[in-house]
C-alpha cells in the first residue's frame, strides 16, 4: 500500500494545480472585463496588482516550488521507507516489478508540475 503513495501525491498535485488554473482563468477574466460598476473596478485593481506581483515572481513562486518539492520528497521517501520494513521487503523481492508503481507516481509528480508551469505561462499573456 505504501508503494502507491507517489501516485496519490501525483493525483493530489493534479487537483491542486487544476484549482490554481481555475483561479488564474478567473483572474484573467477580471483583468479583461469591461464592467463599469465600482465593485468590478476594485476587483480589477486588485487583480492587476496581483498580476504584476505574479509577473515579478513575488506572490506564488515559492509556494509552487515548496509544494512541488514536498510532493516529490514524499513520493520518493515513502517507498524508500516501505522498502525498509521487512514485510514489504519480502514482497518487493518476490515481485520486483512492484517498484514500477512508485516510479510511475514520481514521474506523475514531475509531469503535473511541468504541465502546471506551462499552463501558467500560457495564462499570463
Amino acid at each position: 500500500m505504501l508503494l502507491f503513495a507517489p501516485i496519490v501525491c501525483a493525483y493530489v498535485d493534479v487537483l491542486v494545480y487544476e484549482r490554481f488554473a481555475v483561479v488564474y482563468e478567473i483572474a484573467k477574466y477580471l483583468r479583461n472585463y469591461d464592467g463599469e460598476d465600482e465593485e468590478t473596478r476594485e476587483l480589477q485593481k486588485y487583480e492587476r496588482f496581483m498580476h504584476d506581483r505574479r509577473k515579478r515572481g513575488l506572490s506564488t513562486k515559492y509556494r509552487r516550488w515548496a509544494h512541488f518539492g514536498m510532493s516529490l520528497f514524499l513520493a520518493i521517501l515513502v517507498p524508500v521507507l516501505a522498502c525498509q520494513v521487512e514485510k514489504y521487503c519480502t514482497v518487493i523481492k518476490a515481485h520486483p516489478w512492484y517498484l514500477a508503481i512508485p516510479v510511475v507516481g514520481i514521474i506523475g509528480v514531475v509531469w503535473a508540475f511541468t504541465y502546471h508551469l506551462l499552463r501558467l505561462k500560457e495564462n499570463e499573456s
